[in-house]
């Protein structure tokens, strides 16, 4: 049974705008946005990288990721929480650079695969899947 539901879907395509949240090895905390979120099933989320910054490098060292898409206006927000890989090559990187190009942005150098554990909802407190985390 899949994590991410239909709901959680119909958001993540309308807003497209992620906060990622990485750590390193030694436990500093990182947050970047992401504007290529996609969702890839019931259990996957993708999104596109442009340089191997903090991301990437922590996600080198700790793969252990969280993911916020929220839609401000009516103060709905979901966060997912799983593992992330880094990926330069195959069917995942083929499309979402087919999708970067079509927007006339420069392929993403890698992309982040995020297997999708738990998933928390906005307001605070409704957990939507069993216990897990960073």
């Amino acid at each position: 049974m899949g994590v991410i539901t239909e709901d959680m879907k119909q958001l993540i395509d309308a807003r497209r705008l992620a906060h990622v949240a990485t750590c390193s090895k030694d436990g500093v905390p990182n947050v970047s946005p992401r504007g290529s979120i996609r969702n890839v099933d019931d259990n996957t989320l993708v999104c596109g990288g442009g340089v191997e910054g903090k991301t990437y490098q922590n996600l080198k060292e700790n793969p252990r990721i969280a993911v916020e898409v929220t839609e401000r206006e009516i103060y709905k927000s979901f966060q997912f929480k799983g593992t992330g890989n880094v990926e330069n090559s195959g069917d995942l990187y083929d499309m979402m650079t087919e999708d970067f190009v079509s927007r006339g942005r420069p392929a993403p150098l890698y992309v982040i695969r995020i297997a999708v554990e738990d998933v928390y909802v906005n307001p605070p407190g409704s957990k939507v899947e069993a216990e897990g985390g960073c």
